[in-house]
This record gives structure tokens, sequence and C-alpha cells, in this order.
């Protein structure tokens, strides 16, 4: 968890939202991957999904979607 704190996306995300965490999905696991999500507490007891994000051997990739709604991997420092 503290790579993807220490990554460039999730210090984008904390400059723009208050509270900004990373969440693991420890539920979730594919092809040697973790999973994260990067929330935002903006309102007492109310939270925000701001990135779905995977982790692997150093190498962090973000969650986006194509035109289609299919969903894509692409490179996250």
């Amino acid at each position: 968890m503290e790579e993807v704190r220490r990554s460039a996306v999730f210090r984008s995300l904390a400059a723009q939202h208050p509270a900004v965490d990373v969440w693991a999905d420890a539920g979730y696991t594919e092809g040697g991957w973790s999973y994260f999500w990067i929330v935002s507490e903006f309102a007492p007891g109310s939270v925000r999904n701001l990135a779905y994000v995977r982790l692997q051997g150093g190498r962090l990739e973000r969650r986006t979607y194509d035109e289609a709604g299919d969903d894509l991997w692409v490179p996250a420092g």
C-alpha cells in the first residue's frame, strides 16, 4: 500500500481532494497483481472512489475505460 501512496497518481489525487487514502481490494487477485482503491472521504461517512489501481513488481497501473465501456489498464506512475 505504501508504494501506491508514494505514486504520482496518488499525490495528484491527494492534491485535488480531501482526506485521500488507499484501501486494499483484498477480495480480488488476478495474475499476481494486488488491487487497490484510492478514495476520498469528502464528508464524514461519505467516501468517493477516485481511482482503481493494481500493483505488481513495482509496476503500477490505473484502470480506465475505452469508448465501448471495456476496462483498460494504463501505466500510472
